[in-house]
């Protein structure tokens, strides 16, 4: 009765969850931005991954009734973990908290998705949450940049002064993520509010001058792949 209790409880509260959760992706980038910046130790940033991954988890195990693809995960978790820590014998540690920062960013992913998964198909709302959360994020993201650019924090895509990344420290990565982001957030408040909605524009004129102003090759190609992405997108919405 109480793990029923329990998975009723933390099924309803799964949107905000999965808001927070993609909110909380640029959040964690920015304090690695900053800690190495400053010269800090990574470790908050260590155990902030590895405490958001592992709570989203064990959300996903509570609430999941196909429990067996969690254990599978934790005995490839398990392996995996093995054999980094024999490679890591072998040749020696040169950064312990950036090598398992890196492991937990190769873990995050499928994990991530894995729960996702779950978490859509016990409650639907979770998709408007999902989407909201990737129109929050970019519209984060575009704030940094601003900002980091008026209060010369800026630390450019290229040595040379090209680009304005923001408070973010790998150029491919953000040059991915607003690839992502600008077409769901525009597609999304278009289909939520139309041509007049303010976050409609911010999200699309925001979004691609972000992607020509920020440097990488790949942020400024997804402009042309974007654009046909998002003109077919609003023309099947408006079919519809």
């Amino acid at each position: 009765m109480k793990e029923k209790t329990l998975r009723q409880t933390v099924t309803k509260k799964l949107p905000v969850f999965v808001f927070i959760l993609f909110l909380l992706q640029p959040l964690m980038d920015m304090l690695s931005f900053w800690i190495t910046e400053l010269e800090v130790s990574n470790l908050p940033t260590l155990i902030l991954r590895f405490g958001v991954l592992g709570l989203t988890l064990l959300a996903g195990f509570c609430i999941s009734p196909r429990k067996w693809i969690y254990w599978v995960a934790a005995g490839i978790i398990a392996a995996l973990t093995a054999g980094h820590v024999f490679a890591l014998s072998q040749f020696g540690i040169s950064d312990l908290f950036g090598d398992l920062t890196n492991l937990v960013r190769v873990l995050q992913l499928p994990l991530t998705t894995m729960c996702l998964i779950t978490f859509l198909r016990e409650n639907e709302k979770c998709y408007d949450a999902m989407k909201w959360g990737m129109v929050a994020c970019l519209l984060l993201t575009l704030a940094v940049e601003v900002i980091a650019t008026l209060t010369h924090t800026e630390p450019h895509t290229y040595f040379d002064g090209r680009g304005y990344i923001g408070w973010f420290n790998n150029t491919n990565s953000q040059s991915n993520n607003l690839c992502m982001l600008v077409p769901v957030a525009a597609v999304w408040t278009y289909e939520k509010k139309g041509w007049k909605s303010p976050l409609f524009w911010l999200s699309l004129v925001g979004g691609f001058t972000a992607m020509y102003f920020l440097g990488p090759r790949l942020s400024y190609l997804g402009i042309g792949a974007t654009g046909v992405g998002l003109a077919a997108s609003v023309l099947l919405i408006d079919k519809k």
